[in-house]
């Protein structure tokens, strides 16, 4: 038996491999190989052999791509099955997702023209109230209150400018001659102090344009300083424009206005 055993040790490659790495020797992987397994620890190889099924390739003719034959038609039929659900799912989420876009971009439209229509409904009554000689005068009748139409009296447009025009004719005709000299004198005073706060202002632009140039900042501040200045004298002038335009038409009575009209 401890023969036997030696033996087996001898004819085990797994004990060659150990007694070799004892001398520093390596064996190779074909040496290990020519030494045979025991049978005991043999691979056993089944004798039933399935087919493999591989597609048949066709040969391009005409420069045309290749097509694959299954030789599998019914896992063919189902995955093409599949791809066309999966395919009419995505385009059935995507026709959704369109018609609620379509929808809110149909109620933003219908909101926008109902708004338009309610404001030219509202623009055309307006307009219907505003006939000559029921633009106040029905307002006041169909107030939600208690009115007297004889004793409230709504003056129209026409009323209202002959009113002003003599109560203007009043004041200039109620003035004194002095009066009217000391208004005209004042008027004469701050036309002459307009007109010399421009020169000033002026020949100050002038005489900074001359001299030489400083620091940024302070040209900039002194820039304001006589801008803010003069829109003060463009505001003077046009007040002083108006009152000399009114004074014109209340002494010619406005007859070039009258003839244009």
């Amino acid at each position: 038996s401890e023969a036997s055993h030696y033996k087996s040790a001898a004819t085990n490659p797994l004990t060659i491999h150990l007694q070799s790495c004892i001398r520093h020797h390596r064996v190779s992987y074909s040496e290990m190989r020519m030494h045979h397994l025991p049978s005991g620890r043999r691979r056993v190889h089944s004798d039933i052999k399935l087919p493999r099924l591989k597609p048949k390739p066709i040969t391009k003719k005409n420069n045309q791509p290749t097509k694959t034959i299954s030789n599998d038609p019914e896992g063919d039929a189902y995955v093409a099955r599949a791809h066309e659900e999966q395919r009419l799912r995505c385009m059935k989420h995507r026709n959704m997702k369109i018609t609620e876009e379509l929808e809110k971009v149909k109620s933003k439209d219908l909101l926008h023209e109902w708004k338009e229509d309610y404001r030219s409904t509202q623009q055309q009554l307006r307009r219907k109230r505003l006939v000559k000689g029921k633009d106040y005068q029905e307002a006041v009748a169909q107030a939600p209150f208690g009115i007297d139409p004889h004793y409230i009296s709504v003056m129209d447009k026409d009323q209202q400018e002959f009113v002003e025009k003599a109560i203007r004719y009043e004041s200039r005709r109620n003035r004194s001659p002095e009066s009217a000299m000391r208004d005209e004198e004042e008027r004469r005073i701050r036309d002459r102090q307009v007109q010399e706060r421009i020169r000033e202002i002026t020949g100050k632009i002038i005489k900074r344009r001359g001299e030489v140039r400083g620091n940024a900042s302070d040209e900039k501040r002194q820039a304001e300083v006589e801008l803010r200045e003069l829109r003060k004298l463009e505001t003077e002038i046009k007040q002083r424009r108006t009152q000399i335009d009114t004074r014109f038409k209340a002494y010619t009575g406005d007859v070039k206005a009258r003839k244009k009209l």
